[in-house]
């Protein structure tokens, strides 16, 4: 019987090679150090594949403060517990191929 609790993720690794953010309070600070960022951003998911109890999802990121913005490319991992809830997230992306938007 599938448990009513939801399962928060073990871990966030973004990008991997860092440190984990493991914990329910560190994977919080991580989603405001995130939030407090930018003034705005959105995601462009371009595809979704699924294998198991993984996917992989392909998105373009849109960030931006005033004027000023990046667009960036990325693929993230997740595990999905037997509930179907997520119970990690890997992030692969490279700064250094950021281009400026517009």
């Amino acid at each position: 019987m599938p448990s009513s609790r939801p399962s928060p993720p073990t871990a966030i690794v973004d990008p991997v090679g860092t440190l984990p953010h493991a914990g329910r309070d560190a994977r919080g600070a991580f989603w405001d150090t995130v939030h407090q960022l930018t003034e705005r951003m959105t995601f462009d998911v371009k595809d979704v594949t699924v294998c198991g109890s993984e996917a992989a999802m392909v998105f373009r990121i849109h960030a931006a403060t005033g004027d000023a913005g990046i667009v960036l490319d990325a693929v993230d991992i997740f595990e999905v517990d037997d509930d179907g809830k997520i119970s990690s997230m890997r992030a692969y992306w490279d700064m250094s191929r950021a281009v400026p938007a517009g």
